[in-house]
Protein backbone atom coordinates (compact mmCIF):
# COMPACT_ATOMS: atom_id res chain seq x y z
CA UNK A 1 0.00 0.00 0.00
CA UNK A 2 0.98 3.77 -0.04
CA UNK A 3 0.35 6.70 1.05
CA UNK A 4 -1.61 8.85 -1.63
CA UNK A 5 -1.66 13.30 -0.99
CA UNK A 6 -5.03 14.86 -0.83
CA UNK A 7 -6.34 15.88 -4.11
CA UNK A 8 -5.12 19.64 -4.61
CA UNK A 9 -8.90 20.92 -5.09
CA UNK A 10 -10.21 19.45 -1.83
CA UNK A 11 -12.78 21.96 -0.27
CA UNK A 12 -13.26 20.77 3.01
CA UNK A 13 -16.82 22.54 4.75
CA UNK A 14 -17.38 20.54 7.45
CA UNK A 15 -14.66 17.97 9.86
CA UNK A 16 -14.87 16.17 12.76
CA UNK A 17 -11.46 15.50 13.95
CA UNK A 18 -11.36 13.27 17.37
CA UNK A 19 -9.79 10.88 19.36
CA UNK A 20 -11.32 7.34 19.44
CA UNK A 21 -9.77 6.37 22.61
CA UNK A 22 -9.67 2.11 23.46
CA UNK A 23 -10.82 1.66 27.19
CA UNK A 24 -12.60 -1.62 28.10
CA UNK A 25 -14.99 -0.88 30.82
CA UNK A 26 -16.33 -3.98 33.08
CA UNK A 27 -19.59 -3.52 35.40
CA UNK A 28 -20.21 -6.01 38.06
CA UNK A 29 -23.41 -7.36 37.08
CA UNK A 30 -24.22 -7.42 40.84
CA UNK A 31 -23.15 -4.42 42.58
CA UNK A 32 -22.40 -2.44 39.01
CA UNK A 33 -19.16 -1.82 40.22
CA UNK A 34 -16.66 -0.80 37.64
CA UNK A 35 -12.71 -1.08 36.54
CA UNK A 36 -11.46 0.54 33.70
CA UNK A 37 -8.69 -0.98 31.63
CA UNK A 38 -6.79 1.31 29.36
CA UNK A 39 -5.74 -0.30 25.71
CA UNK A 40 -2.96 0.83 23.47
CA UNK A 41 -4.35 1.62 19.91
CA UNK A 42 -6.00 4.87 20.44
CA UNK A 43 -7.09 6.46 16.70
CA UNK A 44 -7.71 9.87 15.60
CA UNK A 45 -10.76 9.80 13.24
CA UNK A 46 -12.66 12.24 10.57
CA UNK A 47 -15.80 12.50 9.29
CA UNK A 48 -15.42 15.19 6.20
CA UNK A 49 -18.24 16.67 4.19
CA UNK A 50 -16.89 18.77 1.32
CA UNK A 51 -18.58 21.65 -0.11
CA UNK A 52 -21.15 21.83 -2.59
CA UNK A 53 -19.40 21.53 -5.93
CA UNK A 54 -20.11 21.03 -9.64
CA UNK A 55 -19.89 18.12 -11.55
CA UNK A 56 -17.13 19.40 -13.30
CA UNK A 57 -15.12 19.78 -10.09
CA UNK A 58 -16.23 16.82 -8.43
CA UNK A 59 -14.64 14.27 -10.94
CA UNK A 60 -11.04 14.29 -9.71
CA UNK A 61 -12.03 14.10 -6.37
CA UNK A 62 -14.29 10.85 -6.84
CA UNK A 63 -11.71 9.45 -9.23
CA UNK A 64 -9.04 10.10 -6.16
CA UNK A 65 -11.54 8.26 -4.08
CA UNK A 66 -12.54 5.46 -6.06
CA UNK A 67 -8.71 5.03 -7.08
CA UNK A 68 -8.07 4.75 -2.86
CA UNK A 69 -10.47 2.56 -2.14
CA UNK A 70 -10.13 0.40 -4.96
CA UNK A 71 -6.07 0.20 -4.18
CA UNK A 72 -6.33 0.32 -0.28
CA UNK A 73 -4.37 3.15 -0.40
CA UNK A 74 -3.84 5.55 2.34
CA UNK A 75 -3.79 9.27 3.03
CA UNK A 76 -2.96 11.95 5.02
CA UNK A 77 -5.13 14.27 6.51
CA UNK A 78 -5.09 16.41 9.66
CA UNK A 79 -7.48 18.93 11.37
CA UNK A 80 -8.26 21.38 8.59
CA UNK A 81 -8.80 24.16 11.72
CA UNK A 82 -5.63 23.97 13.06
CA UNK A 83 -3.28 23.89 10.40
CA UNK A 84 -1.04 26.72 12.17
CA UNK A 85 -0.47 26.08 15.97
CA UNK A 86 -1.55 28.85 18.46
CA UNK A 87 1.73 28.70 20.02
CA UNK A 88 4.63 30.68 18.53
CA UNK A 89 6.50 27.39 17.73
CA UNK A 90 9.63 29.13 17.00
CA UNK A 91 13.37 27.26 16.64
CA UNK A 92 13.60 24.00 15.20
CA UNK A 93 12.31 21.48 17.45
CA UNK A 94 13.82 18.00 18.13
CA UNK A 95 13.39 15.02 20.31
CA UNK A 96 15.95 14.71 22.98
CA UNK A 97 16.87 11.43 23.26
CA UNK A 98 16.31 7.99 21.48
CA UNK A 99 13.45 6.04 22.01
CA UNK A 100 11.35 8.30 23.56
CA UNK A 101 7.49 6.36 24.86
CA UNK A 102 5.00 7.37 27.05
CA UNK A 103 2.53 10.73 27.09
CA UNK A 104 5.41 13.23 27.29
CA UNK A 105 8.21 14.21 25.40
CA UNK A 106 11.76 15.61 25.93
CA UNK A 107 12.57 18.28 23.23
CA UNK A 108 15.43 20.84 22.09
CA UNK A 109 15.74 23.03 19.48
CA UNK A 110 13.36 25.73 20.80
CA UNK A 111 14.02 29.43 20.77
CA UNK A 112 15.29 29.72 24.34
CA UNK A 113 13.33 31.00 27.13
CA UNK A 114 9.79 31.21 25.22
CA UNK A 115 6.15 30.78 26.69
CA UNK A 116 3.59 29.54 25.24
CA UNK A 117 6.11 27.71 22.17
CA UNK A 118 2.79 25.99 21.69
CA UNK A 119 -0.61 25.76 23.56
CA UNK A 120 -2.97 23.12 24.93
CA UNK A 121 -4.61 21.88 21.91
CA UNK A 122 -2.33 22.03 19.01
CA UNK A 123 -1.24 19.43 16.88
CA UNK A 124 2.62 17.85 16.60
CA UNK A 125 4.12 15.04 14.39
CA UNK A 126 6.39 12.81 14.68
CA UNK A 127 7.17 10.96 11.74
CA UNK A 128 3.39 9.72 10.81
CA UNK A 129 2.10 9.74 14.48
CA UNK A 130 0.08 12.85 15.10
CA UNK A 131 0.11 13.80 18.53
CA UNK A 132 -2.38 16.64 20.04
CA UNK A 133 -0.69 18.99 23.17
CA UNK A 134 -2.42 18.59 26.18
CA UNK A 135 -0.28 21.18 27.80
CA UNK A 136 0.87 24.89 27.51
CA UNK A 137 5.00 24.23 26.63
CA UNK A 138 7.31 26.65 27.82
CA UNK A 139 11.61 26.71 26.44
CA UNK A 140 14.13 27.22 29.74
CA UNK A 141 17.34 28.87 28.62
CA UNK A 142 18.86 26.59 26.76
CA UNK A 143 15.97 25.57 24.39
CA UNK A 144 14.65 22.51 25.70
CA UNK A 145 10.79 21.53 26.71
CA UNK A 146 8.90 19.21 28.04
CA UNK A 147 5.64 18.55 25.39
CA UNK A 148 2.49 16.77 26.96
CA UNK A 149 0.91 14.83 24.26
CA UNK A 150 -2.10 12.71 23.33
CA UNK A 151 -2.10 9.60 22.62
CA UNK A 152 1.03 8.07 24.37
CA UNK A 153 3.84 7.89 21.51
CA UNK A 154 3.29 4.02 20.00
CA UNK A 155 7.04 4.21 17.45
CA UNK A 156 10.53 4.51 18.91
CA UNK A 157 12.36 7.57 17.04
CA UNK A 158 16.07 8.01 17.20
CA UNK A 159 17.44 11.14 19.27
CA UNK A 160 17.31 14.04 16.80
CA UNK A 161 13.88 13.59 15.32
CA UNK A 162 12.15 16.31 13.62
CA UNK A 163 9.65 17.96 15.27
CA UNK A 164 6.67 19.09 12.78
CA UNK A 165 4.19 21.93 14.05
CA UNK A 166 2.02 23.47 11.18
CA UNK A 167 0.17 21.26 8.69
CA UNK A 168 0.06 18.34 10.41
CA UNK A 169 -1.10 14.90 9.63
CA UNK A 170 -2.17 11.47 10.46
CA UNK A 171 -2.14 8.37 8.00
CA UNK A 172 -5.31 7.13 7.35
CA UNK A 173 -7.69 5.00 5.73
CA UNK A 174 -11.51 5.06 4.43
CA UNK A 175 -13.29 3.32 6.98
CA UNK A 176 -15.35 1.23 4.88
CA UNK A 177 -15.56 0.14 1.45
CA UNK A 178 -18.63 2.38 0.54
CA UNK A 179 -16.81 6.32 1.09
CA UNK A 180 -16.73 6.46 -2.89
CA UNK A 181 -20.13 7.59 -2.55
CA UNK A 182 -21.81 11.22 -3.69
CA UNK A 183 -25.06 12.72 -3.73
CA UNK A 184 -26.26 14.74 -7.53
CA UNK A 185 -29.02 16.86 -7.10
CA UNK A 186 -31.12 18.41 -10.30
CA UNK A 187 -29.00 21.54 -10.30
CA UNK A 188 -26.14 19.37 -11.01
CA UNK A 189 -24.74 20.55 -7.92
CA UNK A 190 -22.78 17.16 -6.02
CA UNK A 191 -22.57 16.88 -2.31
CA UNK A 192 -19.32 14.07 -1.23
CA UNK A 193 -18.50 13.17 2.62
CA UNK A 194 -16.25 10.64 3.85
CA UNK A 195 -15.08 9.16 6.74
CA UNK A 196 -11.42 7.83 7.31
CA UNK A 197 -9.45 6.69 10.44
CA UNK A 198 -5.84 6.41 11.44
CA UNK A 199 -3.84 3.48 10.32
CA UNK A 200 -0.75 2.27 12.32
Amino acid sequence: MTVQPLPSFFPVEEQTFSLEGHVSVFESPLSRASQQQVRGGSRWRSDVTLAPMAMKDARPVLAWLENIQASGDFFTLGDVESRVPQGVATGTPLLDGANQTGSSLTTKGWTASVTTLLKAGDFIQIGDELKRVVSDVNSDAGGHAVVHITPPMRGSFADGVSLVTADTSAVMRLIDNSQASFNSGADGVVSIRLSAVEIF
